[in-house]
């Protein structure tokens, strides 16, 4: 997916077309969300394989909880992420008036 700040022209172009400001933001948000959910999943995965000996020894010392938590912070960090700068990239003034110098 390319950075919010190269897609200014297609949101502006979303304005201009009649989309509300949390319309757009709702498409941005879930197009991100899948992205880090599935970016998660592909490094959470091999993660939890990779200490699985550990997690099924009783005298490991790696919990399966402390493993979700650290995923659970991860993507909760991710989407305030996606969010903060998706709610930025909506909210600028005179974005519609952008699309004269493209």
């Amino acid at each position: 997916a390319r950075n919010l700040q190269e897609r200014q022209s297609e949101i502006a172009i979303l304005r201009a077309t009649g989309f509300s400001r949390q319309r757009i933001l709702w498409l941005v948000v879930r197009e991100y969300s899948a992205l880090l959910i599935f970016g998660t999943l592909a490094g959470g995965i091999p993660a939890v394989v990779s200490v699985l000996p550990q997690l099924l020894n009783p005298a490991g010392e790696v919990s399966l909880l402390f493993l979700l938590s650290i995923l659970l912070v991860l993507l909760a960090n991710g989407l305030a992420w996606i969010l903060l700068l998706g709610w930025n990239a909506v909210r600028k003034p005179g974005i519609v008036g952008s699309l004269r110098t493209e």
